[in-house]
């Protein structure tokens, strides 16, 4: 569906890494606006049409360093994690 490898964090997707060596990410939503300021970050679109709040496109230029790419894995996972966790807390 995503055109790349999809990586499913509590059975919903957390990361798609994309053919040209960008990166989809699901984000929590509240996050967007400044996560987009970051280099190589865009609002995610498909078919020409902006995806749902949380989803970020980042092309290779943003995730050039172990560092860049691990903070978009964290910035998934602080998500993901969340998503059907129902403990208090």
């Amino acid at each position: 569906m995503f055109g790349g490898l999809s990586f499913m964090v509590n059975g919903k997707l957390a990361l798609s890494a994309g053919r040209r060596g960008d990166l989809l990410v699901r984000c929590d939503p509240d996050r967007v606006v400044d996560l987009i300021e970051k280099p190589g970050a865009e609002w995610a679109e498909m078919r020409g049409r902006r995806m749902g709040k949380g989803w970020i496109r980042v092309s290779a230029v943003g995730i050039e360093t172990d560092e860049e790419l691990l903070a978009w894995i964290n910035a998934a996972m602080d998500h993901s994690g969340k998503i059907g966790d129902t403990r208090d807390g």
